[in-house]
């Protein structure tokens, strides 16, 4: 539990515009029926869904942004290198021990054992890692350190406090070239040339994204839900839950001071605003499985292995393996079936003049 130190800088994952179509990346995952698809016309009728009229938002991806996803392709393949001979430098992995101290006395989220920590990430609270710079090996150290005015947590925020730290090992990360030996290694790929292009392709297609969201929001608009899943409605109403629980949490706070103070909510305002945003995701599943039914779009088993690799890629994933293990095959190939019908959606859209 480090939830003492940690800086969060980011919102809940749902507070973002996330859709069905981004299930995986938001961490929104559903384990209902696929079979739904069956009897889809008991849920939705569905509305107008080819040769929609729209303005295009996306914009051409840049060698630039190729490289840059490149270069973070690199930093995920990189492995670590023990260091015995010096003190701990800016960019290292350092081990730690640690336990904070407020007037003496340990407080609740400030412990933690065998944490790695990256120098110079800003993960934890400022003045933490720079204190480390320049600590061996097997020493400990006493780091004073006073929290931000703004933390999360009243009983900590502006407190002075001592962290007492024991570094148990350094190592340093070391990243990958790119060259053809890596691209073969990592993918299906003979050169760089093959393994570039590939990139540039999935990027321009997450840029298409936006796009397709529209056409996806026009579809939905003109169509009719006739009723909703219970069941998966609610799955994504107890996800949000959770995940407010967690963030809270993280934040050392109960869940409605977060409420309150982060996101200016009553409890009873945050339920039903998760039961709308449940209900919104559930239309756009509805629809983009009620298209996929009336166009016969289904998922070959070559689709489905392109898509794990896209994905494995585009989320972080280590391996295809992880991402398998963390989301199963189901949920993988029903993503894979939603990206296929927004696809479809494009190509059978038309750009106003």
């Amino acid at each position: 539990n480090r939830k003492g130190l940690k800086m969060k800088k980011s919102k809940p994952k749902f507070l973002a515009a996330t859709v069905a179509s981004l299930m995986l990346l938001s961490g929104c995952a559903s384990s209902a029926d696929s079979a739904t698809v069956k009897n889809i016309d008991e849920y939705i009728k569905l509305g107008n869904y080819k040769a929609l009229e729209y303005t295009p938002v996306a914009v051409e991806v840049t060698d630039e942004e190729v490289e840059y996803e490149i270069s973070s392709i690199l930093s995920q393949n990189a492995t670590f290198n023990e260091i015995t001979d010096r003190p701990i430098q800016d960019g290292d992995i350092a081990n730690i021990d640690y336990e904070g101290l407020l007037d003496g006395t340990a407080f609740e989220g400030g412990t933690a054992t065998g944490y790695d920590l990256s120098i110079g990430s800003g993960t934890f609270i400022p003045g933490f890692e720079s204190q480390l710079i320049g600590v061996n090996v097997g020493e400990s150290v006493d780091l004073d350190i006073t929290f931000p005015e703004e933390y999360g947590s009243a009983e900590l925020a502006g407190k002075a406090v001592v962290f007492k730290v024991k570094v148990n090992s350094i190592s340093e990360e070391i990243v990958p070239e790119f060259n053809e030996e890596f691209v073969k290694e990592n993918s299906d790929f003979e050169t760089v040339e093959e393994y570039r292009a590939d990139v540039k392709a999935s990027l321009q297609s997450e840029a298409d994204y936006a796009d397709k969201l529209t056409l996806l929001e026009m579809v939905v608009s003109s169509s009719e839900v006739l009723k909703y899943p219970q069941d998966q409605t609610n799955e994504y109403i107890e996800a949000m839950n959770k995940d407010i629980e967690q963030t809270a949490a993280q934040y050392g706070i109960t869940v409605d001071e977060f409420l309150s103070t982060y996101l200016q909510m009553t409890p009873e305002q945050f339920q039903a605003d998760a039961k709308s945003r449940a209900e919104s995701t559930v239309s756009e599943e509805l629809v983009m499985l009620a298209i996929a039914k009336a166009e016969n779009l289904e998922v070959s088993d070559d689709e489905y292995d392109a898509s794990v690799e896209r994905y494995t890629r585009s989320f972080g994933f280590e391996s295809s393996e992880e991402l398998i293990s963390q989301y199963g095959k189901d949920l993988i190939r029903k993503q894979a079936l939603y990206d296929k019908v927004l696809d479809f959606l494009l190509e059978n859209a038309v750009k106003a003049e």
